[in-house]
């Protein structure tokens, strides 16, 4: 099973909600025997990543993602969907995923 897990920055750090998400995502690995890839919009925070177990980091360096903008948010996702094909995608519970994850659901036609 392939997990895509997103982690959100916030104030220049990643987000607790997102760590939590992160170690749902450690779970799921090890109860499926698993491939996990995290996935971050900030190349300097991606540094920090390497003290968890993930078997892939995704860096997604554009600038228009340095700010929230919903419309760029769920194109990075489709090509990241389109490249890796997981089998689930784990998303922190903020406002701004409430905000563009249904679209990217629609977009992807499946569900969230």
């Amino acid at each position: 099973m392939k997990i895509a897990v997103y982690l959100q920055i916030n104030d220049d750090k990643i987000s607790p909600m997102s760590l939590e998400s992160l170690v749902a995502a450690q779970k799921i690995k090890k109860e499926t025997n698993g491939e996990l890839h995290a996935i971050i919009f900030n190349k300097e925070l991606s540094n920090t990543l390497s003290e968890y177990k993930c078997d892939k980091i995704i860096v997604v360096d554009n600038p228009n993602l340095t700010n929230y903008s919903p419309l760029h948010f769920i194109e990075s996702f489709n090509q990241i969907n389109d490249k890796i094909k997981p089998n689930l995608f784990i998303f922190g519970h903020s406002y701004e995923t409430r905000d563009w994850v249904p679209r990217l659901s629609a977009k992807l036609d499946i569900p969230f």
